[in-house]
């Protein structure tokens, strides 16, 4: 029983260090853009780029919603930067 006694506090040490290397590996320099592409009447629209610009380097990321309109650009570097669109596509007239 003494001998767990002396392991105690050399174990908790050594799963405090190991909790903590966890906890930093755990961070990143990276993000992500997550959303859903819809149209006017909220209606999903696969099949449509979208594209993330870092204003900075000019560089872009682009990606094409699935079938439910969901999108996610991942691992972006902090930036500043701009979500350009295509223009959306009117509803057809009726009569017309």
């Amino acid at each position: 029983m003494s001998n767990l006694k002396r392991l105690r506090r050399p174990l908790a040490i050594i799963f405090g260090l190991m909790l903590a290397a966890l906890m930093l590996w755990g961070q990143a320099e990276t993000g992500q853009i997550v959303g859903t592409v819809q149209d006017a009447s909220g209606a999903v629209v696969p099949n449509v780029t979208v594209a993330a610009k870092n204003v900075a380097t000019g560089t872009q990321r682009a990606t094409t919603t699935n079938t439910s309109g969901v999108y996610v650009l991942p691992n972006l570097r902090p930036a500043i930067g701009k979500l350009p669109f295509p223009p959306a596509a009117s509803p057809p007239k009726k009569g017309a």
